[in-house]
């Protein structure tokens, strides 16, 4: 059954040894969170806290698993643990990234315009007035 690990410096050693966590440019202020089932690590989704909303820096799952649904069951399993504590999710793609883009839609996102990037949106509870 696939769950959600957070990582912390003492369980860094449940990542896969050859996963090289400064190359895939995540934001050191940020929050990094295990994709696992019977202790393999699928991938890793990477997130900045901010008082309304959760700013994805990155979800990267390994070469060896993506097209088989685990990135989006990652966004699920993330949502099902999170929903309660902030009003929406937020992220960037660079506008030539369609994968990603259709990715996100697939997830329920939002996407607009901005700048070179296309900004994306998925809100987990409308904010009180």
């Amino acid at each position: 059954m696939l769950h959600l690990v957070w990582m912390t410096p003492s369980n860094f050693r449940l990542l896969p040894n050859d996963f090289d966590y400064a190359s895939h440019r995540f934001d050191p202020r940020g929050i990094l969170v295990g994709l696992y089932d019977n202790h393999v690590c699928y991938g890793v989704i990477a997130y900045l806290l901010y008082p309304k909303y959760f700013f994805l820096s990155r979800i990267h799952i390994f070469e060896e698993y993506r097209l088989k649904g685990y990135g989006k069951r990652a966004i699920q399993l993330f949502i099902e643990k999170m929903s309660n504590s902030r009003d929406s999710i937020l992220c960037e793609v660079p506008e030539h990234d369609i994968s990603s883009q259709l990715f996100l839609k697939s997830c329920g996102f939002f996407g607009w315009p901005s700048g070179k990037n296309i900004e994306f949106r998925l809100t987990l509870k409308e904010s009180e007035l």
